[in-house]
């Protein structure tokens, strides 16, 4: 059994509180090419009052990326990388504490970004590059490993699975073990399935489909999900920025299945769309299952009504004598998820061990259940 990860999660140049539920990434291209929003902003004074912008709408991180991935994009020499990213990086920190993330899959661009101010490196390539992962652990910086099959410039040709969650799974799974070994704290690293990087439109909805089952990884997870193409075509919209109720949906998904953050273009929206999913869904991070027998998924169902049905309905519109099959039911859900996940329940306010003895012992207790 897995223990659950904690809400805060602390390095030397950084913070990041996830108590509240998941955090927004916004994003920030400053390159030619990106698919959404290439070339917007390349003028440096434009790009850190975008990036104040969203971090004052939200964003808990501010993720800058000076070389597009999308697909059949061509690679930036590194210079020039180093060249776009790095002053935006120091007028952002100058004047915001925000969290700075690095896109890049180039050790010296990550260096580059670290010494700027940058706190967190996001490399597509899941630290592939073991020097990348040597500046990670010599850091101590947290690390987002994504999946991708080939490279930008290949990606999209044919791209191929025998089992698309399984084999991303167990490969991110795998990466982040690896990071591990170069003292990268498992608390610092986060996977990300790599949605629209070497997949189909079936392989992007297999993968949200199971979500649940990479945030049972035992490492918290990001979903990029934003005005991607699967999106366009399943909304029929070509233009990525008419894409956002498309990519709400998926956001508040996600939001409700556990995931930890959510890469966000258009941050105040998706600030909005976030606030309610976690508040149906009593979305927070303590109530997640992580590696464990018990999914996810009854973890949550069980927190958000097995008690509620039990004690706080039942008593006066079901009575036990006249409903025993769904007591015993409930009675059996909630002992064997109190039996495996007692550290993710979160029942305030409510004494978990009374109230199942009242259940199981309905006689002992006449005021409760006469």
């Amino acid at each position: 059994m897995q223990p659950p990860l904690a809400n805060i999660v602390e390095w030397p140049t950084g913070r990041l509180d996830f108590s509240a539920g998941p955090l927004l990434m916004g994003v920030l291209n400053i390159t030619p090419d990106s698919f959404s929003d290439g070339g917007r902003f390349l003028d440096a004074n434009k790009a850190i009052e975008h990036g104040l912008q969203m971090a004052a709408n939200g964003a808990a991180i501010i993720d800058i990326g000076a070389e597009s991935t999308r697909p059949g994009a061509e690679p930036v020499p590194t210079h020039d990388q180093i060249n776009h990213a790095v002053p935006v990086i120091k007028a952002l920190r100058e004047k915001s504490n925000v969290p700075i993330s690095i896109d890049t899959k180039d050790v010296e661009v990550a260096a580059a970004a670290l010494d700027a101010g940058a706190s967190i490196i996001n490399d597509i390539t899941a630290l592939s590059d073991e020097q990348m992962a040597e500046l990670a652990g010599e850091r101590g910086v947290p690390v987002i490993l994504m999946h991708m099959q080939g490279t930008p410039a290949t990606m999209q040709a044919e791209p191929t699975y025998q089992d698309v969650v399984a084999q991303v799974l167990e490969y991110l799974i795998n990466r982040a073990r690896q990071a591990e070994k170069f003292l990268i704290a498992k608390e610092r690293i986060f996977i990300d399935p790599g949605i629209g990087f070497g997949k189909t439109l079936e392989h992007n909805l297999l993968l949200l489909r199971n979500i649940d089952k990479f945030v049972a990884s035992g490492y918290r997870v990001l979903v990029g999900t934003s005005r991607k193409s699967f999106i366009g075509k399943l909304t029929g919209k070509k233009d990525p920025a008419q894409r956002i109720f498309g990519t709400a949906a998926t956001v508040a998904l996600c939001a409700a299945a556990g995931v930890s953050i959510l890469r966000v273009h258009d941050v105040p929206q998706m600030v909005d769309v976030v606030k309610v999913a976690k508040v149906i869904a009593n979305t927070t991070m303590t109530l997640r299952a992580r590696g464990e027998s018990t999914s996810q998924a009854e973890v949550s169902h069980i927190n958000n009504h097995g008690l509620w049905l039990c004690v706080n309905d039942l008593e006066y519109f079901l009575p036990y004598d006249e409903y025993p099959w769904f007591r015993d039911a409930k009675v059996k859900e909630i002992l064997n998820v109190k039996l495996l996940h007692g550290h993710h329940l979160n029942w305030p306010d409510l004494d978990v061990d009374l109230e199942i003895d009242a259940l199981e012992n309905p006689q002992n207790y006449p005021l409760k259940y006469e």
